[in-house]
């Protein structure tokens, strides 16, 4: 729960100087007068500055509170999504799954996998689209360690079933009232033909997974 952003304190703007004080009294007239004219200058210079800095608070407090103000609106959002899955309404099924599998947290080479999800409720098969990041993406990841080809082909292909068993797992682990009976993932990349210099995306991975048999498994052990 994040409170809602109260407004900045503003700086305050001095009086300016008064022409008629008494301690500009106390010079000869001349050197009063440049010497509140120069005083004059300083606080219209500082006033100047003060009203730039009032601004800059004002649109920091604007924007913290525009951010608030989304946030609560997303807040409510996933508030009704989630109140429409428990009631098993059907509309609220992939949404509340999109929701899931956006707030799981995965490590920052899978985090900006792209999911499309698909639901048949009369079968209650949820189809799982997902993109994964190619070797090449791997590749960088682990530049400077040392790995025969046939090294790192062990270290993609475990990535890529640890990927996709997590992802059925959390799946089935937020699917409290039992709308999915099997999950259907399917993995693609990715990446240009060094022939042809065109973008391919290819699937990799397509697994079904029966949700009694899957939560039979020990993925701990795997």
């Amino acid at each position: 729960f994040v409170k809602k952003p109260q407004p900045l304190k503003l700086l305050d703007i001095p009086k300016p100087p008064n022409k008629n004080a008494p301690f500009y009294k106390n010079y000869p007239k001349r050197y009063a007068e440049n010497m509140f004219k120069s005083d004059y200058d300083c606080w219209l210079k500082d006033q100047e500055e003060i009203l730039i800095k009032n601004k800059e608070l004002e649109k920091q407090y604007q924007d913290e509170l525009n951010k608030w103000e989304e946030e609560e609106r997303n807040l409510l959002v996933i508030k009704q999504i989630r109140e429409q899955y428990f009631n098993n309404q059907p509309n609220a099924i992939i949404p509340y799954f999109e929701i899931i599998l956006t707030d799981t947290v995965y490590p920052h080479y899978l985090s900006s996998q792209i999911f499309s999800l698909k639901y048949n409720p009369t079968t209650k098969i949820l189809i799982v689209d997902s993109t994964l990041p190619s070797v090449d993406d791997i590749h960088e990841i682990l530049v400077g360690y040392s790995l025969s080809e046939s090294a790192f082909n062990k270290i993609y292909d475990n990535l890529i079933y640890q990927f996709t068993l997590r992802t059925i797992h959390e799946l089935y682990e937020s699917d409290v009232i039992s709308v999915i009976d099997s999950i259907v993932f399917n993995g693609g990349v990715s990446f240009f033909n060094k022939a042809t210099g065109q973008a391919i995306y290819a699937y990799i991975i397509s697994l079904q997974a029966n949700r009694q048999e899957f939560l039979s498994i020990n993925l701990e052990k795997i």
